[in-house]
């Protein structure tokens, strides 16, 4: 629900994932500005900012100003959590039809929509099972030679990843995307012994 503008990136976070872009936003010091309102600065075209007292203000090249409350609480330090390092995976842009498919089925399931994804040797598999039946599919995987990982994954999430990068890394709980300017970070899932998943969450 906030938006970190810190003078060198923007960054936003939850509990699950974070992200930054950096990019000079024109801030002298960082200021924390709703997510709603950065939605209307990108698609009204604002391309400078003041500010003042408790307020942010933009303006666009039609002289339209759009002026917004700013947030005075803290935002976390996301260094370490950016800084995680993994093993190099690429995933097919393929395999978001194949989470499509399987999250017809997780979409079911009361505990959390997820879908289990294994790399093996040659190959990527994705299951999933629900109330009214189970999906397994799997694609090649020619650059992946091992050892053998496997975590759970919101589906939607997962389309939207390897539609956009195919490049990860992949640590023991994270999946990390660094694409030039931009860094994004999520935590897995693991399947526990139960079958049931093991989230982890960002401190």
């Amino acid at each position: 629900t906030r938006i970190h503008v810190h003078p060198k990136w923007l960054e936003a976070c939850s509990d699950t994932q974070v992200c930054r872009w950096k990019i000079r936003t024109g801030v002298a010091k960082p200021i924390l500005l709703s997510s709603q309102v950065a939605k209307y600065v990108a698609s009204f075209g604002m391309i400078e900012i003041g500010e003042t007292e408790g307020w942010a203000h933009f303006r666009n090249a039609d002289s339209l100003v759009l002026s917004c409350r700013r947030y005075v609480d803290d935002f976390p330090d996301l260094e370490k959590l950016l800084a995680i390092e993994g093993k190099p995976v690429s995933l097919p842009k393929s395999l978001g039809d194949k989470a499509d498919k399987a999250g017809i089925f997780s979409a079911e399931n009361a505990e959390g929509n997820l879908v289990l994804v294994e790399l093996l040797p040659g190959k990527v598999r994705i299951k999933s099972q629900g109330v009214s039946g189970r999906y397994k599919g799997w694609k090649k995987l020619p650059g992946f030679k091992g050892p053998r990982m496997e975590f759970l994954i919101d589906p939607q999430l997962l389309m939207d990843l390897v539609s956009k990068h195919s490049e990860c890394q992949l640590a023991d709980e994270h999946l990390k995307i660094e694409s030039g300017a931009y860094k994004f970070v999520c935590c897995l899932s693991k399947p526990s012994e139960n079958g049931r998943s093991e989230s982890s969450e960002i401190d």
